[in-house]
């Protein structure tokens, strides 16, 4: 799989991806682009640099329901997540999702557009937003 898609480390130092379900793009010639499905799925590995291993910790997939082929992404702030699906349907639409710290949907949002209104999207704190 190619991930055209954003990669970052949780607190605990676990490994974060947006696997868009897409197989590459730029496929060494000769060589197969990987499987793709048609729906997208955030995960955590816990990385083990001494074995040379990473095991996949936890997953969603969001009832394989939503495909995002490119530019999505998931961060992590504080115990919550932000996962941004910025080309949903091939950009049509761009969805964006935060999970509590129990794994629980605090929003989801489906905004018509295409890549460009969401492909950099990250948490923020709202803490001392001032009127």
């Amino acid at each position: 799989m190619l991930f055209r898609s954003a990669v970052s480390f949780t607190s605990k130092g676990e490994l974060m991806l947006f696997d868009n379900g897409a197989g590459s793009f730029n496929a060494a010639p000769g060589t197969s682009p990987g499987i793709s499905r048609g729906y997208a799925a955030v995960r955590k590995y816990r990385i083990n640099t001494r074995l040379m291993t990473a095991t996949e910790t936890w997953n969603l997939e969001h009832g394989r329901t939503v495909f995002s082929p490119i530019c999505s992404s998931i961060y992590e702030f504080g115990s919550s997540l932000l996962i941004d699906y910025a080309s949903e349907g091939w950009g049509a639409d761009v969805r964006l999702m935060a999970l509590n710290s129990a794994g629980q949907t605090a929003f989801e949002y489906v905004i018509p557009g295409n890549w460009g209104l969401g492909w950099n999207a990250s948490p923020m704190s709202w803490t001392n937003l001032r009127f």
